[in-house]
């Protein structure tokens, strides 16, 4: 029964991702995919694009091997990476609250626009979700349960996601700061094992590792950024104005719909009055992971001078759907007295989300609305 809903879930959000995927020409970003997808070899596309990191590049044109160079083609990898990112979030709410919370993750995870978006561009955005949730997993599991094989999944994770763009400095910070914070909430930094955290000695060896393979890279290529983004001085100023922008960038695609319809930016406001009722104690740990990355992405955008743009938060909006759904799927919450109510709460909250989901891609359909 497991296998055949997320199957259906995967049906529904490859039909719905496949509306459109060659519509529109290349914009100007993609534009360095398929630079990097026609290079003569992985060698080549490893340099295609000096400003990024290699690793998408290289997949690409691995991908682009086997089956094209055609704008469908290139699209289709990001597609195929939105789609795990459907049952990485099933899997990661399975562990943190069981399998209800899993099935309501996967299900905003597929109802998600930024996502959906992203999924139909030749860019890295989809496989950075996919790298965040798999060292989410792996983090939790270590967490719980450690294991070797978490220990390989994290670092390999946090690899690939300094190897995959330059926000992978956020992520590795992200990572270490939640590790921080659950050894002061032990309130023990001594002890060799702990029920709940991570162990302290395998910890400083898998960064130390991740850092030395990374060393090449940051010397090389990525202390050259602000001189690559010197041209750049439109840093996001913190306000009450861009935090309701920047919600509403984690529910709706394109970003140029955000603050620009009425209707979307009332569904995104009582989408987050229900994310703030539903919260369990139970997503604890995924709401903190999302409020570190997120305000590390902010801080680094405000360090380097770059404008804020709503494909950043791509590689975080799994998370924050999945600890909604971890939400969800308590028997209980904490404004609302009975388990009748909190029924018609997730009825409410899933017409909510449906609804934001259709009328985004709607908007999306609008020739007005075309990828950058």
């Amino acid at each position: 029964m497991r296998t055949r809903l997320l199957l259906l879930l995967l049906l529904f959000a490859t039909a719905i991702r496949l509306v459109g995927l060659q519509t529109q020409s290349l914009w100007f970003d993609e534009g360095w995919s398929a630079y990097a997808a026609a290079q003569p070899s992985v060698f080549a596309a490893f340099d295609a694009d000096l400003t990024n990191p290699p690793l998408y590049y290289v997949l690409l044109k691995i991908h682009a091997a086997f089956l094209g160079e055609s704008v469908f083609s290139l699209r289709l990898f990001s597609l195929f990476n939105g789609l795990l990112t459907i049952p990485l979030s099933y899997q990661l709410a399975r562990r943190v609250a069981g399998k209800q919370a899993g099935w309501y993750a996967a299900l905003l995870v597929t109802l998600s626009a930024p996502l959906g978006w992203a999924s139909q561009e030749a860019r890295m955005y989809t496989l950075l979700a996919v790298l965040i949730l798999i060292a989410a997993l792996a983090w939790e599991r270590l967490r719980t349960q450690p294991s070797r094989g978490a220990w390989i999944a994290l670092g390999a994770a946090e690899l690939c996601l300094l190897y995959a763009h330059n926000t992978g400095i956020v992520a590795a910070l992200w990572l270490n700061v939640v590790t921080l914070i659950a050894w002061l909430a032990r309130r023990d930094l001594k002890r060799p094992h702990w029920r709940g955290t991570p162990h302290l000695g395998g910890w400083i060896i898998s960064q130390v590792i991740v850092g030395l393979i990374w060393l090449p890279y940051f010397f090389d290529r990525f202390l050259r950024l602000s001189d690559a983004n010197s041209a750049v001085s439109s840093a996001p100023q913190v306000t009450f104005a861009f935090l309701g922008e920047l919600w509403q960038s984690f529910m709706i695609a394109p970003y140029a719909l955000v603050n620009q319809n009425t209707l979307l930016a009332a569904l995104c406001g009582l989408t987050a009055l229900i994310a703030l009722v539903a919260f369990q104690r139970r997503a604890a740990w995924l709401t903190l992971h999302v409020i570190v990355l997120t305000a590390g992405l902010v801080a680094a955008l405000i360090v380097l001078g770059n404008n804020f743009h709503g494909r950043y938060v791509v590689m975080i909006a799994p998370l924050l759907l999945t600890a909604v759904g971890v939400g969800l799927a308590g028997k209980r919450y904490a404004v609302v007295g009975t388990r009748h109510a909190s029924s018609a709460l997730r009825l409410t909250a899933l017409i909510i989300f449906a609804t934001l989901f259709a009328v985004n891609w709607w908007f999306a359909r609008d020739p007005l609305y075309g990828h950058d």
